[in-house]
């Protein structure tokens, strides 16, 4: 335990405490997901390699303690607005970077629907984790199974709705 002297002493204000935890979080989250993926899944597919990837994030993002801090961000930064672009920047951004890199790679030798891979990045995020992440924030739980084939449905989609057929 420490006091409130010692730890004013390190941070200067609440916002930068907040921003600590909100780095800390966020790499403890995806450091062991990139190293996972960095290399590519041998042998994976797309859609397999997607699927397994959202199932990951959806893990990470499901958690009690990934919740909490979801709930803590949205109350506080209104009053400490560098928490949101923070999380943006180092959270947000760092999946479509995760996500890009992965349809980068499979995208040698086939044709995709769209070219910016960035972009198709954020839209896969968006179609996984977007109503998961909001239900959750809710407090609402989800059906394990009912997440699971909806989680691989969506990446069929997408993936489907990516790669064109020549």
């Amino acid at each position: 335990m420490i006091g409130k002297a010692t730890l004013y002493a390190r941070y200067a204000d609440k916002g930068q405490l907040f921003a600590d935890v909100l780095r800390r979080r966020i790499l403890t989250i995806y450091a062991p997901i990139e190293a996972e993926f960095a290399k590519g899944l041998s042998g994976k597919s797309l859609e397999e390699t997607l699927t397994i990837l959202a199932l990951r994030f959806i893990d990470s993002s499901l958690s009690p303690a990934s919740i909490a801090l979801l709930r803590i961000l949205t109350a506080q930064s209104e009053r400490f607005p560098e928490l949101g672009k923070l999380a943006v920047e180092e959270g947000t951004n760092r999946k479509i970077r995760l996500v890009e890199g992965i349809l980068t790679r499979f995208s040698a030798g086939r044709r995709f629907a769209i070219d910016d891979m960035a972009l198709a990045a954020d839209l896969f995020l968006g179609i996984v984790l977007g109503r998961v992440s909001r239900i959750a924030l809710l407090g609402v739980q989800m059906d394990p199974e009912a997440l699971d084939r909806q989680t691989r449905e969506a990446v069929r989609i997408f993936v489907r709705g990516l790669v064109k057929d020549d």
